[in-house]
């Protein structure tokens, strides 16, 4: 009898909710090596009781462009504006879509700087593939594609060493002084200028938004007042209007006998003025509870607000000192410009009182600059 030949048996593939579970996993740990915290700790009471895969992958994109220092906002910046939204949010929590608006509003800061996942590219371990398939067959290796717009630049002609090459400011944008001794193009200023001019409007708007909804905390706090009074004022009418029924009810109860029959008879216009009097109260309570309750919001609310308040400020003055900067090197650009076309013909026929006065103010910058 010949013997049976049985096939070895295949394991089965790894299911996709256990890859869902990795992915999850993969992504809480690189938001943990960006910001320091796990999310739920970044996040508080506004952290989910579950991070779905989308969620978490998308979150862990923008905190770790934010913490290379390319998305145009620093990570505590971007963990108090997602909070802020959070707050807005009718659940409290952060959501799949507050994390792609402040995406959307990173990628515009960031001057289009592509958000790519470090997920895209990455195999799954080997578990998840059949032991009979072949790497170069069944399954070739992604290639991640370089993105020209995340790739690092050569360094300007005349650049010495490339250890500064990766020193980069707070928003994302070389600083001169960590590069080459020369210049950088007059148009390289003008585009990295008007980058933080847009990055200082974007941060003043922020701030701004902030500030007026902390602003409305005293005319919250009015109106509560307001309708506060109207409800007692209410509230007392009925109170009165009930007594007064109640009083009438009892004199025509044991006197009606000898009272006048318009006393009688004005029983039910007493009743229907208690009627009127609590249908007033009631519409002022649900008045002041509205009212109760957005100072309520406000107040939970303030605590975010003033944080962004003060980082968006923080913001601005960054970027104020970054644009005074990139100003400074490109008029110093500019006056090496102009001090090249600065010919021996040129000087000569100039003034000798000029052409000494120049002479003069150029020792001194070279004198200082040793």
């Amino acid at each position: 009898m010949a013997d049976t030949i049985k096939a070895l048996p295949t394991p089965p593939p790894q299911s996709s909710k256990n890859k869902n579970e990795k992915r999850v996993l993969r992504a809480k740990g690189r938001v943990y090596a960006a910001a320091g915290f796990e999310p739920s700790e970044l996040f508080g009471k506004h952290a989910p009781r579950s991070w779905g895969q989308s969620l978490i992958e998308n979150l862990a994109q923008i905190i770790q462009l934010a913490s290379s220092g390319k998305a145009g906002i620093t990570v505590q910046l971007l963990v108090a504006r997602i909070k802020e939204e959070a707050s807005r949010d009718p659940t409290g929590l952060v959501t799949n879509n507050i994390v792609n608006k402040v995406k959307s509003e990173i990628h515009a800061k960031s001057q289009g700087c592509v958000l790519q996942d470090e997920e895209d590219g990455m195999e799954d371990s080997d578990q998840d593939a059949p032991m009979t398939s072949s790497p170069s067959k069944d399954r070739p290796l992604k290639r991640r594609r370089k993105n020209p717009t995340t790739e690092p630049k050569p360094p300007a002609v005349g650049a010495e060493g490339t250890d500064d090459e990766d020193e980069q400011g707070p928003r994302g944008i070389v600083s001169s002084s960590a590069e080459a001794k020369d210049p950088l193009p007059i148009e390289e200023y003008r585009k990295r200028i008007a980058a933080h001019q847009r990055r200082l409007e974007l941060f003043k708007t922020d701030r701004d938004a902030a500030q007026s909804r902390i602003d409305q905390t005293d005319t919250l706090n009015n109106a509560l007042r307001d309708a506060t009074t109207i409800h007692h004022s209410a509230r007392l009418s009925a109170q009165e209007s009930e007594a007064a029924l109640t009083e009438l009810e009892a004199l025509v109860a044991n006197h009606g006998d000898i009272l006048p029959a318009s006393v009688r008879n004005s029983i039910p216009e007493a009743k229907q003025t208690l009627d009127e009097a609590n249908c007033k109260a009631e519409e002022a309570e649900v008045v002041m509870t509205a009212a109760q309750k957005k100072v309520d919001d406000q107040t939970g609310q303030e605590p975010a607000l003033q944080d962004t308040v003060v980082l968006m400020q923080e913001a601005v003055a960054g970027c104020v000192d970054d644009i005074d900067k990139e100003q400074k090197d490109m008029d110093a650009a500019l006056c090496m410009l102009s001090m090249r076309r600065v010919s021996w013909e040129v000087l000569r026929a100039r003034p000798v009182e000029q052409v000494n006065d120049l002479q003069s103010l150029i020792n001194d910058i070279l004198a200082s600059g040793e």
